[in-house]
């Protein structure tokens, strides 16, 4: 073969193979390495650039939403749901295609306790505050957008919160969820994050246009988000509404009720008296108060739990209750065993948790009598004080004391 047919003949194979190489290149987006540092590092094994089916392999339980991509359970870190978008085009398929990259990735968490860090983590990777821009969501809703970009067109990462209407009239829809959203390739505003999008901060107006070819999908997206805000929503209202009837002591049982213990139990046989209380409540200074009732004749036992509950036993005067029981919602008087017992049920809530009480006092005429109150943050506490109330028995011992 001629020496300038060979020469011609390798430079075609030189051209055909570049190209190639650079098509590769052109068909995977850039991804930075603080961009993909970030998913790794918050879901561990999912990858930007990766087949779309190998990615939807690693969410478990994932399923195909058509104009959105693949949504399941997130990887871990923190997040709830992860949401694995292909490119627009592979997005508009009815059903999920057999290839396809994924070009960007959602993870949504149920909760705002790690947002304040995540956003500090962040700015330290991509070394800088982030750019805000707005989110409106066709129920006009606001999402507010602080992104950062990789650089040379190489992806980003943002961080999306809910803001409700910013009218101030409904706060019902402004939850604590938020999602990390990170892409691969250069930034495109709605395109990229299949949403109405705007540059500037969210102030509670304006109506960014949707290109027709973003309305599915940014309708579809909406639909997802809107869905978990709300299931959020009503686990936070049920949780709420909780904590207030156990604020105000709605359900608080009567005090001539009977109610059995929640839980295991332990009966403390004291030099005075018996006293059957819940198991995880642990006596303090037992010795001391057996010397000082030895030495006396003056009743002071005390326990206390982990979670800040206590109950107190000691002398009192003539059929009085103790204060700490607070406003008293109920009341019974009964005789047990031939020995008057006023048993009482009440509130001493002054701060922020609820202090929910019951206690009884018992006649020991003719030394003092024996007051017990147990104090704890819920009513099934109550319950299990108010039983503890009931099962006193004053021992001889206290009689007989010279």
């Amino acid at each position: 073969m001629r020496p300038l047919i060979r020469n011609i003949l390798v430079a075609f194979v030189l051209i055909v193979a570049i190209g190639a190489i650079v098509k590769r290149k052109n068909d995977r987006k850039r991804v930075a390495l603080a961009v993909s540092a970030t998913v790794d590092h918050f879901a561990k094994g999912l990858v930007l650039g990766e087949p779309l089916p190998v990615g939807a392999k690693k969410l478990g339980a994932a399923g195909w939403r058509q104009h959105v991509g693949f949504v399941g359970p997130a990887p871990g870190g923190g997040f709830v749901q992860a949401i694995l978008f292909p490119s627009l085009k592979d997005r508009a398929k009815i059903l999920a295609p057999a290839e396809g990259k994924i070009e960007a990735v959602e993870l949504t968490a149920a909760t705002g306790s790690n947002l304040t860090q995540t956003l500090s983590d962040l700015s330290i990777a991509f070394r800088g505050v982030p750019k805000q821009g707005c989110i409106r969501q066709r129920n006009g809703d606001y999402r507010l957008v602080q992104y950062w970009l990789g650089r040379d067109d190489g992806g980003g990462v943002a961080v999306i919160t809910d803001m409700g209407d910013m009218s101030g009239s409904d706060t019902t829809r402004a939850t604590g969820s938020w999602s990390l959203f990170a892409w691969a390739g250069p930034f495109k505003g709605a395109e990229t994050l299949s949403a109405a999008f705007e540059p500037t901060a969210c102030a509670g107006s304006g109506n960014p246009p949707l290109p027709e070819n973003l309305v599915a999908p940014a309708t579809a997206l909406e639909a997802i988000t809107v869905a978990f805000r709300d299931s959020v929503r009503g686990v936070d209202v049920a949780a709420e509404q909780h904590q207030i009837r156990e604020y105000t002591n709605a359900d608080a049982p009567n005090a001539c009720d009977m109610p059995a213990f929640s839980g295991p139990t332990t009966v403390h046989h004291l030099v005075p008296f018996t006293i059957e209380l819940p198991s995880d409540l642990i006596i303090k200074d037992q010795s001391k108060w057996d010397g000082e009732f030895a030495r006396s004749g003056v009743v002071r036992y005390e326990w206390s739990a982990s979670d800040g509950s206590r109950v107190e036993v000691e002398s009192v005067g003539s059929m009085q209750l103790r204060g700490e029981i607070g406003g008293i919602s109920s009341q019974c008087d009964l005789d047990v065993g031939g020995r008057k017992v006023r048993v009482a049920v009440g509130n001493a809530t002054t701060g922020n948790l609820p202090r929910l009480t019951a206690g009884a006092t018992y006649e020991a005429n003719p030394r003092l009598d024996i007051g017990m109150v147990g104090i704890g943050a819920s009513q099934q506490r109550q319950r299990d004080f108010l039983a503890a109330a009931r099962s006193i028995r004053i021992n001889g011992n206290y009689f007989n004391r010279p």
